[in-house]
């Protein structure tokens, strides 16, 4: 788990593999999706802002905003791969800026 300060860039990656070869594999086309959860509520999806890096190895940057809530964020990879469901997630905490 990650700890990071609002107001700073992460960038989240996801690798998908064949089951069956252990290979390198993408995603089925238009599956893939990012979202990020604060306190159970969808804090941000960051689907649109994914890209690829390699076959099968997918990134994201996320911008945290700086009026994001200190505490823990849960940040969860969705896709298809050769018709079967994948969900990948993860913790990451936000902290705050000390003032003073």
């Amino acid at each position: 788990m990650g700890s990071y300060q609002a107001g700073t860039t992460v960038t989240f990656e996801a690798r998908f593999y064949n089951e069956r070869t252990g290979s390198m594999v993408n995603p089925d086309v238009g599956s893939l999706s990012l979202k990020i959860y604060y306190n159970g509520s969808l804090f941000a999806d960051c689907t649109s802002d994914i890209y690829q890096v390699d076959t099968g190895v997918y990134a994201c940057d996320y911008s945290i905003p700086e009026t994001a809530d200190k505490g823990l964020y849960v940040y969860e990879w969705q896709a298809t791969i050769n018709g079967k469901p994948y969900r990948e997630s993860g913790l990451f905490r936000v902290r705050k800026r000390k003032v003073g």
